[in-house]
């Protein structure tokens, strides 16, 4: 039916005519399955281009334009709507009607729905093709009505498409003259020849086939070379070369092409390089909208739009150059906030400030002048990211120096101590962070609080029996645990100073007077070794350990 349908609708054209509303309610079909147009008041004349508005053919004068809903073109009331784009607008229409038996959506042909399954077969997809082709909102870019004859012959004859489909390749535009003609030519001679005939039309396109394989790559890659919007030199040659060829008979066309075969390989390959790069820079984003990734892409086609086509190679080479540095910002950008975000979550107060402030700072400014601050940024999360370690050492150490889990003396060192680190200008850090990494070192370096500790710990293990005797075990040791405790961190800091031996004194006089359910060698056994350190002198002391990251 589509085929009779375009070879009535381009008999209608040669004969200077055009049917404005040829809709498929229109056509009979006859008792030897021939279409028929059934409603001609619609006919008008053409001139020699095709167009019929009353305003450009005077026999039109006293004709109205006459069409139906939903079978409407857009330009068809328009001065300059030609009868080729007009019944090829309806036509499309017509097919997509006869395939689904839908009417689309009003006279938006371009927004009809391919969902049906018959468009799913592979005639189907070859219809749907040529529907698409044959219903665009713009007339220029439709299919013509010879090649939509064309088209059906070769849909319908898939012994013939390979053949054909390679000459369709050597076409300039959608509608190239040589190539329909030529087409339309062969298909003529095919329908009117014998079998025997038929095989020489086959084998003389099969030589044809191999001599135009690879002008129709060129043709082909020539069609989707371009460098995007505002970019006039490439479509410029591609027209150049389309007016040059638009005459040319086709196998003089095909050697011109594989002539242009390394210009527009290089072409090509460039206009990969440029949709490679413009694709990957969409997709950096700093932040969810920013604007000046925008405009550096804006910046960057209209540079490459004032560039000649000669110096693009180079300039397409830098930019890629770019785009990989741009990327590594981008990922190191991202690693570095959530990174500060970790840091903030725990309290530091640099941190917290840097995640308030610093990423607006990185993304209102131009990308290249992003690189110098996230370097910078970088060398200051490092710096954090090292103090935060040497810290958490630092306060580990002097979770090992507590006499018991209640050393309340030792609690309210390491409270005060990061207290005062958090509220600290983040650059008076390191000699604060020093003073208490002394501290512990020498904390460490008192071997009396090593022997207090396994004293207490000693007597805590032997009071943990569950006997009715160990319940005065019990209470003794947590009475040992709080009076050692109170040692304050002065005094553990100078084994030999009068503070230690006081502090050490009241611990001792504080336990003399505890008994609980008769004598308790193990008691008695800690208050005479408490006594002897009173009077211990300190020979030598042990090396300190040194800290993760070998600070002694």
């Amino acid at each position: 039916m589509g085929d009779q349908m375009a070879q009535a609708l381009r008999r209608i054209q040669l004969a200077g005519n055009v049917l404005t509303d040829s809709k498929i309610t229109n056509w009979l079909v006859d008792d030897n399955g021939t279409l028929r147009i059934a409603d001609s008041k619609s006919s008008m004349f053409t001139d020699s281009e095709g167009f019929f508005s009353p305003q450009k053919v005077v026999a039109n004068k006293y004709y109205s334009i006459c069409a139906n809903q939903g079978f409407i073109p857009p330009e068809l009331f328009e001065p300059g709507a030609q009868a080729d784009s007009v019944h090829a607008y309806i036509l499309g229409k017509n097919l997509y009607i006869a395939m689904t038996g839908k009417y689309g959506l009003e006279d938006e042909g371009d927004l009809f729905d391919y969902s049906d399954p018959i468009f799913n077969t592979e005639q189907g997809k070859q219809i749907k093709t040529l529907i698409q082709d044959l219903v665009q909102t713009n007339p220029n870019n439709r299919s013509s009505i010879q090649t939509a004859c064309n088209e059906f012959f070769i849909i319908s004859h898939p012994e013939w498409s390979g053949y054909l489909r390679t000459v369709q390749k050597l076409a300039l535009t959608k509608n190239d003259s040589v190539v329909n003609d030529f087409l339309t030519e062969k298909i003529a001679q095919i329908e009117k020849a014998n079998p025997d005939e038929q095989e020489v039309i086959r084998q003389e396109l099969q030589q044809w086939t191999a001599t135009l394989q690879t002008a129709g790559t060129v043709t082909s890659r020539l069609q989707r070379i371009h460098m995007g919007v505002g970019d006039t030199a490439i479509p410029a040659l591609i027209q150049n070369h389309a007016a040059r060829l638009a005459t040319v008979p086709l196998l003089e066309r095909a050697a011109a092409l594989e002539a242009l075969g390394p210009q527009v390989d290089a072409l090509y390959s460039l206009t990969q390089q440029y949709q490679h790069f413009m694709t990957n820079l969409q997709e950096i984003h700093f932040c969810d909208k920013d604007d000046f990734m925008d405009l550096y892409g804006e910046q960057c086609q209209a540079q490459i739009n004032a560039t000649p086509l000669s110096d693009r190679a180079p300039l397409m080479a830098g930019m890629l150059v770019d785009l990989s540095r741009f990327k590594a910002m981008e990922q190191q950008y991202h690693q570095l906030v959530t990174t500060i975000n970790t840091l903030a979550s725990g309290g530091d107060t640099w941190a917290l400030h840097m995640k308030r402030y610093w990423p607006d700072r990185t993304i209102n400014c131009l990308i290249e002048q992003r690189g110098p601050l996230i370097e910078v940024m970088a060398g200051k999360i490092q710096a954090i990211q090292v103090l935060a370690q040497r810290t958490h050492d630092v306060f580990a150490l002097l979770e090992q120096q507590r006499i018991g889990p209640n050393d309340t003396a030792m609690n309210g060192f390491i409270l005060s101590s990061r207290l005062r680190l958090s509220e600290a200008d983040p650059h008076s850090r390191e000699p604060i962070l020093s003073e208490i990494e002394s501290t512990a070192q020498r904390l460490v370096a008192n071997s009396n609080l090593t022997i207090i500790k396994n004293i207490a710990k000693q007597y805590a293990n032997q009071s943990s029996s569950h006997s009715i005797l160990s319940y005065g075990k019990g209470t003794k040791a947590q009475n040992i645990e709080a009076q050692t405790a109170k040692l304050s961190i002065e005094a553990r800091l100078n084994p030999k100073g009068e503070r230690w031996q006081a502090e050490i004194g009241a611990v001792e006089e504080s336990l003399k007077a505890k008994r609980f359910l008769g004598k308790s060698k193990a008691f008695e056994t800690y208050k005479e070794q408490l006594a002897q350190l009173k009077e211990q002198e300190e020979n030598t002391a042990p090396n300190p350990p040194s800290l993760p990251g070998g600070k002694p």
